[in-house]
């Protein structure tokens, strides 16, 4: 299996809702470089040259992608090093809690002009403060859909017949998971979608590349996939099958709107208008089939409605996204000006050797 990404925090009702605590945890012999600057110093492209060091040796690596600029690394995994290199600046603030031991702090600000960036004072801050700005416009507009989205659920929960659901999820687990272990699996959190300034994005390649087999479950009102999934997610973890759970970004501490089951090659998805799954060879589960649909025509006006308003309020969102990083990119001009940019290869030469160096500890 090649390089996989996906987000590990992005835009929700609640703000900026991160699952980086997760990865890489010290007391399981976990490492990891904390990188500090400010925007425009190097952050992603140190990343980047990492990573091309570790795979072109032949580690596998997790690229962990920005979900305010999909273009821009937030972070890289080496599960058999068991070594993670992240952005620790905000929104996703990370500090070592032990430092030298299990974390250390890669200051990029060693490497700029303070006097260059002190000329410009004014015109960071005023920027700084913009962006923020649209982070909350696009948070405000986040909370109204999540609102909405609960409205739908509502809508479409006295539609749905959730004994052949419960049924269908049996049948998928005694096919697919096998005899149960005698353990409980452990559960992972990913975002495998998130809103972004491009709009919804959903990393279908990360599924294709984890699973051989996928299951698309098609489910334009949430409430029929989302029933399906939380059961398939008990199943799996009661058998005993560690699972990578991915919530829906308006609901990050929710069910899963898709679960990935790495050991057993078996993937889980939600697809929908806002995103679609289009995936070669999957199984397809249309929720038309847990649908009283004479008790949905009913409901029909108030749920057309409310998806119209649901959907031009997660364009909002994005579009205030698009904003911030337009904003963001003014930012990073300053910095990169007061760049030195001539030890970077250097850098990132010391920190992929150190991360190798842990191949034969983790052996």
């Amino acid at each position: 299996m090649g390089n996989i990404g996906y987000f590990l925090g992005c835009s929700s009702p609640e703000g900026f809702h991160s699952f980086f605590g997760e990865l890489c945890p010290a007391h399981s012999g976990g490492y990891t470089y904390i990188i500090k600057g400010g925007p425009g110093t190097g952050k992603s492209s140190l990343m980047k040259k990492i990573n091309a060091a570790l795979t072109d040796v032949g580690i596998g690596t997790e690229l962990i992608y920005c979900s305010s600029d999909p273009a821009s690394l937030d972070g890289v995994y080496a599960p058999a090093l068991n070594c993670l290199v992240v952005d620790g600046t905000p929104p996703h603030t990370l500090e070592p809690k032990y430092p030298g031991a299990a974390q250390e702090i890669i200051d990029l600000g060693k490497f700029w002009d303070k006097n260059i960036l002190r000329s410009q004072r004014d015109e960071i801050i005023s920027l700084s403060d913009e962006n923020a700005a649209y982070h909350r416009r696009c948070r405000r507009f986040l909370e109204a859909s999540a609102l909405l989205r609960e409205d739908i659920l509502r809508l479409t929960l006295a539609c749905a017949d959730t004994a052949k659901i419960k049924r269908t999820a049996s049948r998928i687990a005694a096919r697919e998971f096998g005899a149960p272990t005698g353990r409980i699996g452990e559960e992972r959190h990913i975002n495998l979608s998130a809103v972004t300034p491009d709009g919804i994005t959903f990393f279908n390649k990360t599924v294709e590349a984890m699973c051989e087999k996928v299951y698309v479950i098609e489910d334009e009102n949430a409430v029929c996939s989302s029933t399906l999934l939380s059961l398939l997610r008990g199943y799996a973890l009661s058998g005993g099958h560690d699972i990578i759970a991915s919530p829906c970004p308006l609901d990050p501490s929710g069910e899963p709107e898709h679960l990935l089951i790495p050991a057993l090659s078996l993937g889980f998805v939600t697809s929908n208008r806002l995103h679609e799954a289009e995936l070669d060879g999957a199984v397809k589960i249309n929720c038309a089939r847990f649908t009283d649909r004479a008790a949905l025509r009913r409901r029909l006006p108030r749920l057309n409605f409310t998806k119209k308003a649901y959907g031009e309020f997660i364009a909002e969102a994005a579009d205030s996204l698009k904003s911030a990083k337009e904003i963001h990119d003014k930012l990073e001009s300053i910095y990169i000006s007061a760049m030195d940019f001539s030890r970077m290869d250097e850098l990132a030469k010391r920190i992929a050797k150190d991360m190798l160096s842990r191949r034969n500890n983790n052996d």
